[in-house]
Protein backbone atom coordinates (compact mmCIF):
# COMPACT_ATOMS: atom_id res chain seq x y z
CA UNK A 1 0.00 0.00 0.00
CA UNK A 2 2.87 2.55 0.95
CA UNK A 3 6.15 1.87 -0.77
CA UNK A 4 8.03 2.28 2.64
CA UNK A 5 5.91 -0.90 3.60
CA UNK A 6 6.55 -3.43 0.82
CA UNK A 7 9.39 -5.62 1.21
CA UNK A 8 10.86 -4.22 -2.17
CA UNK A 9 9.99 -1.43 -4.28
CA UNK A 10 8.45 -1.58 -7.75
CA UNK A 11 10.92 1.32 -8.84
CA UNK A 12 14.82 1.91 -8.95
CA UNK A 13 16.17 3.46 -5.92
CA UNK A 14 16.22 7.39 -6.28
CA UNK A 15 12.91 7.24 -7.69
CA UNK A 16 11.63 5.55 -5.07
CA UNK A 17 13.50 8.16 -2.32
CA UNK A 18 11.84 10.64 -4.52
CA UNK A 19 8.20 9.10 -4.25
CA UNK A 20 8.29 8.50 -0.59
CA UNK A 21 8.66 12.38 -0.07
CA UNK A 22 5.64 12.70 -2.39
CA UNK A 23 3.54 9.97 -0.22
CA UNK A 24 4.39 11.57 2.85
CA UNK A 25 2.71 14.57 1.88
CA UNK A 26 0.15 13.72 -0.46
CA UNK A 27 -1.19 10.80 1.80
CA UNK A 28 -1.86 13.29 5.08
CA UNK A 29 -5.52 12.90 3.87
CA UNK A 30 -7.54 11.31 1.76
CA UNK A 31 -8.42 13.88 -1.01
CA UNK A 32 -6.91 16.69 -3.15
CA UNK A 33 -5.20 17.57 -6.31
CA UNK A 34 -1.90 18.32 -6.39
CA UNK A 35 0.42 19.90 -9.06
CA UNK A 36 4.35 19.19 -10.54
CA UNK A 37 5.14 21.98 -8.05
CA UNK A 38 4.17 21.14 -5.33
CA UNK A 39 6.08 18.02 -6.00
CA UNK A 40 9.64 20.20 -6.60
CA UNK A 41 8.89 22.48 -3.82
CA UNK A 42 8.69 19.01 -0.98
CA UNK A 43 12.13 17.85 -2.48
CA UNK A 44 13.59 20.86 -2.29
CA UNK A 45 12.65 20.95 1.28
CA UNK A 46 13.64 17.35 1.61
CA UNK A 47 17.46 18.84 0.55
CA UNK A 48 16.97 16.19 -2.26
CA UNK A 49 18.83 16.57 -5.71
CA UNK A 50 15.66 17.44 -8.26
CA UNK A 51 15.83 16.15 -11.97
CA UNK A 52 14.85 16.99 -14.98
CA UNK A 53 11.33 17.75 -15.55
CA UNK A 54 10.73 15.19 -17.76
CA UNK A 55 11.87 12.58 -15.11
CA UNK A 56 9.46 14.70 -12.44
CA UNK A 57 6.74 14.37 -14.48
CA UNK A 58 7.91 9.98 -15.01
CA UNK A 59 7.84 9.94 -11.00
CA UNK A 60 4.10 11.12 -11.33
CA UNK A 61 2.75 9.18 -14.38
CA UNK A 62 4.52 5.59 -11.93
CA UNK A 63 3.37 6.68 -8.93
CA UNK A 64 -0.30 7.37 -11.03
CA UNK A 65 0.17 3.70 -12.14
CA UNK A 66 1.21 1.94 -9.07
CA UNK A 67 -2.03 3.44 -7.05
CA UNK A 68 -5.11 3.03 -8.11
CA UNK A 69 -6.18 5.79 -6.20
CA UNK A 70 -4.39 8.33 -8.19
CA UNK A 71 -5.23 10.49 -11.44
CA UNK A 72 -2.47 12.07 -13.33
CA UNK A 73 -1.81 12.32 -17.12
CA UNK A 74 -3.41 12.30 -20.32
CA UNK A 75 -3.23 16.26 -20.62
CA UNK A 76 -3.94 17.14 -17.19
CA UNK A 77 -1.86 19.00 -15.56
CA UNK A 78 -2.54 18.18 -11.71
CA UNK A 79 -2.64 14.52 -9.67
CA UNK A 80 -5.52 13.44 -8.20
CA UNK A 81 -6.48 11.82 -5.13
CA UNK A 82 -9.78 9.48 -5.77
CA UNK A 83 -11.78 8.23 -2.68
CA UNK A 84 -13.77 6.04 -4.38
CA UNK A 85 -11.11 3.52 -5.50
CA UNK A 86 -10.77 0.46 -3.30
CA UNK A 87 -8.87 -2.08 -5.25
CA UNK A 88 -5.42 -1.77 -3.48
CA UNK A 89 -7.71 -1.85 -0.25
CA UNK A 90 -9.63 -4.49 -1.06
CA UNK A 91 -6.81 -6.64 -2.43
CA UNK A 92 -4.09 -5.52 0.68
CA UNK A 93 -6.76 -5.93 3.36
CA UNK A 94 -8.46 -8.75 2.58
CA UNK A 95 -7.20 -10.79 0.13
CA UNK A 96 -7.63 -10.70 -3.99
CA UNK A 97 -10.02 -13.17 -3.84
CA UNK A 98 -12.53 -10.91 -3.11
CA UNK A 99 -12.01 -8.49 -5.87
CA UNK A 100 -14.09 -10.81 -7.76
CA UNK A 101 -16.56 -11.46 -5.05
CA UNK A 102 -20.22 -10.33 -5.65
CA UNK A 103 -19.85 -8.38 -2.14
CA UNK A 104 -17.32 -6.11 -3.64
CA UNK A 105 -16.43 -4.73 -0.34
CA UNK A 106 -16.38 -0.87 -0.68
CA UNK A 107 -13.06 -0.06 0.94
CA UNK A 108 -11.49 3.19 0.29
CA UNK A 109 -7.73 2.68 -0.87
CA UNK A 110 -6.98 6.58 -0.42
CA UNK A 111 -8.29 6.47 3.54
CA UNK A 112 -6.56 3.32 3.79
CA UNK A 113 -2.85 4.88 3.26
CA UNK A 114 -4.02 7.90 4.96
CA UNK A 115 -4.29 5.76 8.02
CA UNK A 116 -1.38 3.68 7.65
CA UNK A 117 0.83 6.89 7.02
CA UNK A 118 -0.46 8.21 10.22
CA UNK A 119 0.80 5.16 11.96
CA UNK A 120 4.31 4.93 10.51
CA UNK A 121 4.74 8.61 11.02
CA UNK A 122 3.19 8.80 15.19
CA UNK A 123 0.04 11.57 13.45
CA UNK A 124 -3.17 11.94 14.85
CA UNK A 125 -6.13 11.76 12.21
CA UNK A 126 -9.50 12.91 11.94
CA UNK A 127 -11.76 10.47 10.81
CA UNK A 128 -15.09 10.88 9.10
CA UNK A 129 -17.05 7.52 10.36
CA UNK A 130 -20.75 5.96 10.35
CA UNK A 131 -21.42 4.51 13.38
CA UNK A 132 -23.72 1.59 12.88
CA UNK A 133 -27.56 3.54 12.34
CA UNK A 134 -29.74 4.33 14.81
CA UNK A 135 -33.29 3.67 14.40
CA UNK A 136 -35.24 7.23 12.40
CA UNK A 137 -31.90 9.06 12.47
CA UNK A 138 -30.00 9.59 9.57
CA UNK A 139 -27.16 8.23 8.96
CA UNK A 140 -24.55 10.90 8.39
CA UNK A 141 -20.18 10.68 9.33
CA UNK A 142 -19.18 12.24 12.51
CA UNK A 143 -15.69 13.07 12.90
CA UNK A 144 -13.57 12.14 15.54
CA UNK A 145 -9.99 12.90 16.46
CA UNK A 146 -7.79 9.21 16.68
CA UNK A 147 -4.12 7.43 17.37
CA UNK A 148 -4.16 4.52 14.95
CA UNK A 149 -3.10 1.40 16.37
CA UNK A 150 -3.54 -1.13 14.09
CA UNK A 151 -4.99 -3.64 11.56
CA UNK A 152 -6.98 -6.42 13.00
CA UNK A 153 -8.61 -9.41 11.19
CA UNK A 154 -12.11 -9.32 9.89
CA UNK A 155 -14.23 -10.91 7.60
CA UNK A 156 -16.75 -8.80 6.30
CA UNK A 157 -14.70 -5.76 5.83
CA UNK A 158 -11.37 -3.90 6.92
CA UNK A 159 -10.89 -3.22 10.26
CA UNK A 160 -8.42 -1.12 11.96
CA UNK A 161 -8.45 -0.88 16.21
CA UNK A 162 -7.88 3.50 17.03
CA UNK A 163 -7.91 4.90 19.97
CA UNK A 164 -9.55 8.15 21.29
CA UNK A 165 -7.64 11.00 23.91
CA UNK A 166 -9.94 11.78 25.93
CA UNK A 167 -11.56 8.29 25.93
CA UNK A 168 -8.71 5.80 25.67
CA UNK A 169 -10.37 2.61 25.00
CA UNK A 170 -9.77 0.92 21.84
CA UNK A 171 -12.31 0.87 18.93
CA UNK A 172 -12.55 -1.53 16.30
CA UNK A 173 -13.40 0.16 13.12
CA UNK A 174 -15.08 -1.06 9.97
CA UNK A 175 -13.39 1.00 6.83
CA UNK A 176 -16.64 0.54 4.74
CA UNK A 177 -18.26 2.93 7.33
CA UNK A 178 -15.24 5.62 6.50
CA UNK A 179 -15.87 8.89 4.63
CA UNK A 180 -12.86 10.74 4.94
CA UNK A 181 -9.53 10.86 6.50
CA UNK A 182 -6.95 13.76 7.58
CA UNK A 183 -4.28 15.10 9.35
CA UNK A 184 -4.76 16.85 12.53
CA UNK A 185 -1.34 18.21 12.83
CA UNK A 186 -0.85 16.97 15.94
CA UNK A 187 1.43 14.13 17.16
CA UNK A 188 0.24 11.13 18.43
CA UNK A 189 2.75 11.15 21.50
CA UNK A 190 0.72 13.48 23.51
CA UNK A 191 -2.17 10.86 24.05
CA UNK A 192 -2.22 8.49 27.08
CA UNK A 193 -0.59 5.22 26.97
CA UNK A 194 -2.59 2.52 25.11
CA UNK A 195 -4.83 1.02 28.15
CA UNK A 196 -3.70 -3.39 29.22
CA UNK A 197 -5.37 -5.36 26.72
CA UNK A 198 -5.32 -8.80 28.60
CA UNK A 199 -5.56 -11.97 27.07
CA UNK A 200 -8.13 -14.22 27.15
CA UNK A 201 -8.93 -17.96 26.90
CA UNK A 202 -10.91 -18.97 23.70
CA UNK A 203 -12.36 -22.94 24.90
CA UNK A 204 -13.46 -24.86 22.18
CA UNK A 205 -14.73 -28.34 23.39
CA UNK A 206 -16.51 -30.57 21.25
CA UNK A 207 -16.77 -34.76 21.01
CA UNK A 208 -15.72 -34.53 17.40
CA UNK A 209 -12.09 -35.21 17.79
CA UNK A 210 -11.26 -34.78 14.41
CA UNK A 211 -13.10 -31.38 14.06
CA UNK A 212 -11.08 -30.28 16.80
CA UNK A 213 -7.63 -31.72 14.94
CA UNK A 214 -9.00 -29.98 12.08
CA UNK A 215 -9.20 -26.56 13.73
CA UNK A 216 -5.55 -27.31 15.56
CA UNK A 217 -4.31 -28.21 12.16
CA UNK A 218 -5.75 -25.48 10.06
CA UNK A 219 -5.04 -22.56 12.74
CA UNK A 220 -1.37 -22.12 14.48
CA UNK A 221 -2.97 -20.13 17.32
CA UNK A 222 -4.48 -23.37 18.99
CA UNK A 223 -2.88 -25.74 21.35
CA UNK A 224 -4.32 -28.83 22.46
CA UNK A 225 -5.92 -29.07 25.67
CA UNK A 226 -7.01 -32.70 25.98
CA UNK A 227 -8.90 -35.01 23.51
CA UNK A 228 -12.03 -32.64 23.93
CA UNK A 229 -10.88 -29.49 24.23
CA UNK A 230 -8.29 -26.64 21.92
CA UNK A 231 -7.71 -23.05 23.32
CA UNK A 232 -6.46 -20.06 21.95
CA UNK A 233 -5.15 -17.23 23.69
CA UNK A 234 -6.75 -13.61 22.09
CA UNK A 235 -6.49 -10.14 23.08
CA UNK A 236 -9.60 -8.61 25.17
CA UNK A 237 -10.20 -5.85 22.56
CA UNK A 238 -10.40 -8.92 19.76
CA UNK A 239 -12.03 -11.39 21.90
CA UNK A 240 -16.02 -10.44 19.64
CA UNK A 241 -14.60 -10.36 16.67
CA UNK A 242 -12.24 -13.54 16.47
CA UNK A 243 -15.39 -15.11 18.19
CA UNK A 244 -17.42 -14.33 15.18
CA UNK A 245 -14.86 -15.59 12.30
CA UNK A 246 -14.19 -18.80 14.61
CA UNK A 247 -18.30 -19.26 14.99
CA UNK A 248 -18.94 -18.93 10.84
CA UNK A 249 -16.07 -21.24 9.98
CA UNK A 250 -17.24 -23.71 12.16
CA UNK A 251 -20.84 -23.63 11.03
CA UNK A 252 -20.23 -23.61 7.40
CA UNK A 253 -17.82 -26.78 7.96
CA UNK A 254 -19.16 -28.12 10.68
CA UNK A 255 -21.31 -30.83 9.09
CA UNK A 256 -21.92 -29.96 5.18
CA UNK A 257 -23.95 -32.19 4.52
CA UNK A 258 -26.57 -31.15 6.94
CA UNK A 259 -26.05 -27.30 5.84
CA UNK A 260 -26.82 -28.60 2.02
CA UNK A 261 -30.53 -29.87 3.66
CA UNK A 262 -31.33 -27.44 5.51
CA UNK A 263 -28.75 -24.26 5.96
CA UNK A 264 -31.87 -22.20 7.10
CA UNK A 265 -31.96 -24.33 10.49
CA UNK A 266 -28.73 -25.83 10.93
CA UNK A 267 -27.52 -25.05 14.32
CA UNK A 268 -24.32 -26.14 15.73
CA UNK A 269 -25.24 -28.33 18.68
CA UNK A 270 -22.68 -29.94 19.35
CA UNK A 271 -19.61 -27.89 20.05
CA UNK A 272 -19.17 -25.38 22.60
CA UNK A 273 -17.35 -22.07 22.31
CA UNK A 274 -16.16 -20.50 26.32
CA UNK A 275 -14.50 -17.57 27.26
CA UNK A 276 -12.52 -17.06 30.19
CA UNK A 277 -9.59 -14.78 31.56
CA UNK A 278 -5.88 -15.98 30.71
CA UNK A 279 -4.10 -16.56 34.14
CA UNK A 280 -0.65 -15.00 34.77
CA UNK A 281 1.83 -18.23 34.04
CA UNK A 282 -0.79 -20.88 32.33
Amino acid sequence: MLLQLLPYSPFEAPRTERLIVLEQHIRRKSYGEYRLADYVAWLTEAGMKLPTRRTLHADLSSYAAFCDDIQYGEQKKSLFLLPSASRDAVGWLMGQAWLTSPLKPNLSSACLRCLLMAQQLNQEVRIFYRRLQQPNKAWKPEGMSVKVLRIIAGTDGGYMQVQQKKQPERININLLRMDDVEFTGISDNTYPPEPDDPDKQLIIQDDDDQLLDRLNAQYTGFQRVDKHHIQLTVPDSQALMMNDLLYAHIRRTHDSKKQRECPEQYKIETTSVQWRDKKVGN
